[in-house]
């Protein structure tokens, strides 16, 4: 992976600096409460998918889709390159 941090902009609100996880081959954002993100990228294509919370059930996590409960309107690269979510 050649960029290491990404930002999502989120609709009337500050953005998020996700940064790149080798574990989970993905960005990351952690919360100040602890809440978890994860930007799902299309590796072939370099780009970004959906944004998922992270949620246990049971003893597992479970991914679910965030993108429009967050407001989230786009994510900006390190190179300058972006992706914008239909609004």
């Amino acid at each position: 992976m050649d960029q290491t941090k990404c930002w999502m902009h989120r609709k009337g609100k500050l953005c998020w600096e996700f940064t790149w996880d080798d574990e989970f081959k993905a960005f990351m954002h952690t919360t100040r409460k602890g809440t978890t993100y994860r930007i799902f990228m299309d590796n072939d294509q370099y780009k970004p998918v959906w944004i998922g919370r992270k949620f246990r059930d049971g003893n597992r996590d479970v991914w679910c889709t965030y993108e429009r409960t967050i407001g989230a309107t786009k994510i900006e690269f390190e190179d300058g390159s972006e992706f914008h979510f239909a609004q």
